[in-house]
């Protein structure tokens, strides 16, 4: 009778299968199952990030260094002891010199433009690409031609080397009538759909 009364007691298979689905379904269970399964999902439907980086390209923007004349602000001093730095490859030291004639410049600076695309370029080719877009969207949004193109031309590098294929595609499109950048803008579009397509 005891012995029966025990067997009672224990749960029925389907009651054990039925507790271990509530168990899963649990916040504490569920939300780090939920932020796996989506990363497997992100991994097999968006392109992967060394396939980016193969499309990126990290070449230096030119820059043809003028003498500075002794009456020139502080700001323009230190831009040109970064672009010395800039054309030596040394782009750390050449965004904390930017960073600071920026910051010294006032609004008749007339560097300011080129400073601000010249930091976006230095961080990028310093491995900051992040870094660099805060910089870039602002020296693309110049009514200057000669560097709002080339600074969208390098946003699109920075977009690619984050993973924003939305934001690089975007900028690629706007590119390709561009006498400049339009044809390597059209073979990034080309490789971003092979990409897309495998």
């Amino acid at each position: 009778m005891l012995r029966n009364a025990l067997r009672e007691a224990e749960p029925s298979t389907v009651e054990r299968v039925s507790d271990w689905f509530r168990s899963l379904l649990q916040p504490r269970v569920l939300a780090p199952v939920v932020v796996v399964a989506a990363a497997v999902v992100a991994l097999m439907v968006l392109p992967g990030g060394d396939d980016l980086r193969k499309i990126a390209v990290l070449d230096p923007a030119p820059y043809v260094q003028v003498d500075v004349r002794g009456a020139e602000s502080e700001a323009a001093t230190l831009f040109f002891d970064a672009m010395f730095r800039y054309t030596d490859e040394r782009y750390g030291q050449a965004a904390e010199l930017l960073d600071q004639a920026l910051a010294v410049g006032d609004e008749t600076w007339h560097q300011a433009t080129q400073a601000r695309f010249f930091l976006g370029v230095s961080h990028l080719l310093d491995g900051n690409p992040e870094s660099a877009l805060t910089s870039l969207e602002t020296a693309a949004a110049s009514s200057q031609l000669a560097i709002a193109e080339p600074a969208r031309w390098y946003q699109v590098q920075a977009h690619l080397l984050t993973g924003n294929v939305a934001a690089a595609r975007d900028l690629l499109l706007r590119l390709t009538d561009s006498p400049v950048f339009g044809v390597r803008a059209t073979a990034q579009l080309a490789a971003l759909e092979e990409i897309d397509d495998v």
